[in-house]
């Protein structure tokens, strides 16, 4: 969640907290990503419908995977801690402006978390109304 986000987090409050954490904002320090964003731009500018018009699908797609398999790797790192640590947390990425979390979404929970977080955001998801 966003330092935001975190701060309006109150103890005991209901497990939507945890699955439905705010969204980061300029003042969270998302600069920190403008060398990424620069370079994303460069490669999509490479793009040409002319040659393959599934191209913004592949690149977007291609954006996807490698951002879900750098915080795997952070995970197999110990960045987010140990397993036990990590059954206390809920770790994704996630694009709300986007169809993702209908498609996408459940495939990168189940990939990026414990089993036991896994199986609360689930049930989670299933009395979300």
């Amino acid at each position: 969640a966003s330092k935001s986000g975190s701060e309006k987090f109150e103890v005991g409050s209901e497990s939507g907290f945890l699955f439905t954490p705010d969204e980061w904002d300029q003042q969270d320090g998302y600069s920190c990503f403008d060398e990424v964003n620069k370079e994303l731009l460069r490669l999509y500018d490479l793009g040409d419908y002319e040659q393959d018009p599934e191209w913004h699908n592949k690149f977007r797609e291609l954006v996807f995977e490698v951002s879900v398999r750098g915080l795997e790797l952070l995970i197999t790192e110990g960045f987010f801690g140990s397993e036990v640590e990590r059954d206390k947390l809920f770790i994704i990425f996630s694009l709300s402006d986007s169809e993702t979390s209908q498609t996408h979404f459940p495939g990168w929970v189940e990939r990026l978390n414990t089993a036991s977080v896994n199986k609360a955001y689930l049930k989670y998801r299933a009395t979300e109304g």
